[in-house]
Parts: structure tokens; C-alpha cells; sequence
């Protein structure tokens, strides 16, 4: 659907004006950077969305006296006072789920669009991997499974791949401002 707009927008535009202006409007700054920019999310998303994937499955997968010490190391540096709900860890803990995600949905949900493939199976496999990330959690030591931390998974998911989403139809209008 995309490339049949861009050739449709291409058509019209090379039949209406003079072969000059043309060379004038496909050397302008713009489209350059536009080219280089989408050549740059072409060539380098594949191994992005991977490298969010095993951050992912690193930073989940700890072991509890790791994340703790972690988290008493990073409670040092925070600059402002910790409330009931952070120093639980409960609060940080579905931050951390919930950002992991969104970077695992995005990533991979422009990976997926460029190959014009469904993002609804792309969600349905996001969520296998956060209940598998769930499940793995129970055989680690001082880690454990939870339904809250599940949801959060999915909603990261949710809010990465609407990012994603917005990120595409942003790129597709310049791409055909460019044009």
C-alpha cells in the first residue's frame, strides 16, 4: 500500500512539471535527509529491535540479590526522595517492565511494518516472550512471577507499537512532502 502512494505521487509529479525543475526538487537538502535518514532505519533496525530484545531478556532475567543491589546502588544517585511505593520496588519494578517493552514494541514494530508484515501477530508474540520472561522468572532465585508485571509487559507492547505507528505515517508524510 505504501510504495503504490509513493509511485502514485511520483507518477503525477514527474508528468506535470519539466524534466529540469525535476533535477531541481530531487537534489533539494530535504529529500536527501529524508533518503538518508530512511536508509538509516532500513539498514540498522533489524539488529536495534534485537539488541532492545537481549537487554530485555538480561535485565528481566537477574537474579533478585543482583536487582537489588541494583537498585540500592541506584537509590544513591536518585536525586529526589523515594516514596512508600519506589522503595517497595513494586513501582519500579512495572516502570521497568513497562519501558523494556515499549522499546521491544517499537523496534520491532518497524521492522515488522517495513516488511509489511501483521503487527497483530508481532503483539501476540510480544506477549508470548513477556509470559515466557514470567515463567523463566520463577526458576531464578529471589525473582518470581506476577500478573502485574504480565500486564505491564503488554502494555508496553501496546504503547510501543502505537509509537511505532506514529513514527511510520510521520516518515511516510515527509517522505511525500519530499517528493
Amino acid at each position: 500500500m505504501r510504495c503504490n502512494i509513493l509511485m502514485a505521487c511520483q507518477y503525477q509529479v514527474r508528468n506535470c512539471y519539466p524534466p529540469c525543475l525535476l533535477l531541481m526538487l530531487n537534489t533539494t537538502s530535504d529529500s536527501l535527509r529524508s533518503y538518508s535518514m530512511h536508509s538509516l532505519i532500513y539498514r540498522y533496525i533489524n539488529p536495534i529491535a534485537y539488541c532492545a530484545l537481549a537487554l530485555t531478556s538480561i535485565l528481566l532475567l537477574l537474579p533478585g540479590s543482583i536487582v537489588e543491589q541494583s537498585v540500592l546502588w541506584l537509590y544513591q544517585w536518585w536525586p529526589w526522595p523515594s516514596s512508600g511505593l519506589m522503595s517497595d520496588g513494586l513501582f519500579t519494578d512495572k516502570i521497568v517492565h513497562l519501558v523494556l517493552f515499549v522499546a521491544c514494541g517499537f523496534f520491532f514494530c518497524i521492522e515488522w511494518l517495513l516488511k509489511n508484515r501483521n503487527p497483530l501477530s508481532l503483539f501476540a508474540l510480544l506477549l508470548g516472550y513477556g509470559m515466557t520472561i514470567e515463567l523463566l522468572q520463577i526458576l531464578i532465585p529471589g525473582r518470581g512471577a506476577s500478573l502485574g508485571d504480565f500486564a505491564a509487559d503488554g502494555v508496553g507492547a501496546a504503547l510501543g507499537m502505537l509509537l511505532a505507528n506514529k513514527f511510520r505515517v510521520k516518515m511516510l508524510k515527509r517522505q511525500l512532502e519530499s517528493v
